[in-house]
């Protein structure tokens, strides 16, 4: 049974957004990539190829990570978790696959006749993620609980889509 969280955060991972997916390689290290993902019944169902990096060290060691986050400067957030993923193939992972690739991608695209078997060749396999531990921030309650509200209030932060300020000696 996947570990419960709160609504504001089951909001968040409820919106279209990208997922980075960490697995543990045979050496130790960590393989983490950007994915497409959706997050229903308290697990994360992701598509991924059959073939991957990330198929292969889940086959191997069941256990992955994923970080889903908000960045709005002021208001980020985000939301991790640890768990146990299970890979799906063939007729088992199809309707998973359908519903990431018509979530993510228009009915047009999935109609084109390059596009849409092209991503039906990139995703075969299902890969659903049962979340046992969480972590999360949110930097608009941390201002507001700890900081008075300063940060919002003064714009003290910078954006997070622009080049950072010059360094100053």
């Amino acid at each position: 049974m996947p570990a419960p969280i709160d609504q504001k955060w089951i909001d968040l991972l409820q919106q279209r957004r990208i997922a980075a997916i960490s697995t543990l390689r045979p050496d130790n290290t960590i393989q983490m990539s950007a994915a497409w993902y959706l997050y229903e019944d308290g697990h994360f169902l992701l598509a991924i190829p059959t073939n991957s990096a990330k198929a292969t060290n889940l086959r191997q060691r069941p256990t992955a990570s994923i970080l889903v986050d908000a960045r709005v400067a002021g208001r980020e957030k985000g939301i991790a978790a640890t768990g146990t993923a299970t890979l799906l193939e063939g007729d088992q992972a199809r309707p998973i696959i359908q519903r990431l690739q018509s979530t993510f991608i228009t009915q047009k695209a999935l109609d084109d006749p390059t596009i849409g078997p092209a991503f039906d060749g990139f995703h075969q396999t299902a890969l659903i993620l049962e979340p046992e531990r969480w972590s999360h921030w949110d930097m608009e309650e941390l201002d507001r609980d700890h900081l008075g509200g300063r940060l919002q209030a003064q714009s003290l932060l910078h954006p997070l889509d622009e080049a950072p300020p010059p360094l100053t000696p």
